[in-house]
């Protein structure tokens, strides 16, 4: 089917979390994992946190299940902002600029340091309210439009806590140029600090739009 995206976790050696949280950014509406049950317990509790609809089927082979994952595209019970501008810059380089992660750290002070683990995967140092370390991953998208979507999505899971940041990039073509739509949503432990800090990141994100993108 078009609209489906498919992942034989089965056959991927190593670690699986980044692939899974970078499958769930896809712009298909339903994803079908097929995984044995170490895979099944992370794509349950992203899920879980990002309330997807799921179903699971066992194969006749022991230990194998088929997860269907309907995609939402906004995280639920999320604190979540948005801002949108235009900038006078085509929309390839403007993506091209945010799917470098380290702009993150001009709107986002909470973000201290970033590793690279391979393209599109990463280990985030983040104060939150103390320092931890959290996956994260890029996917970006191009359509029609010009148009291009830029995701972030960063997910650890603790005894003590759990952290779950989503930002979205929405570049398309405008009469001035470009139109740059950011969301970014927050889940998880400390949620009463959510709000301010994300509106401190949109507003930076605004006042500093001109340095990140060049």
């Amino acid at each position: 089917m078009i609209n489906v995206k498919r992942v034989d976790l089965t056959k991927v050696s190593g670690e699986i979390r980044f692939l899974v949280m970078k499958t769930l950014l896809t712009a298909k509406p339903i994803v079908v994992f097929r995984t044995h049950e170490k895979g099944k317990k992370i794509i349950v509790e992203l899920c879980e946190i990002l309330d997807f609809p799921y179903r699971e089927e066992l194969e006749e082979e022991k230990g194998i299940s088929l997860i269907e994952i309907k995609r939402e595209m906004e995280v639920s019970d999320a604190i979540t902002d948005k801002v949108s501008v235009i900038a006078n810059f085509s929309p390839s380089g403007i993506a091209n600029r945010l799917t470098n992660p380290s702009i993150l750290l001009s709107f986002i002070p909470e973000i201290r340091g970033i590793k690279d683990v391979s393209p599109s995967y990463y280990f985030f140092t983040v104060n939150w309210p103390n320092k931890i370390t959290v996956p994260f991953v890029l996917h970006k998208i191009k359509g029609y439009g010009p148009k291009y979507i830029i995701r972030y999505l960063g997910y650890t899971k603790s005894l003590t806590r759990t952290f779950l940041l989503k930002i979205d990039f929405t570049v398309s073509k405008n009469s001035k140029g470009s139109k740059i739509e950011m969301t970014e949503s927050y889940k998880g432990s400390f949620m009463f600090l959510a709000d301010d800090k994300i509106k401190k990141h949109i507003s930076l994100f605004k006042e500093k739009l001109h340095s990140i993108l060049f």
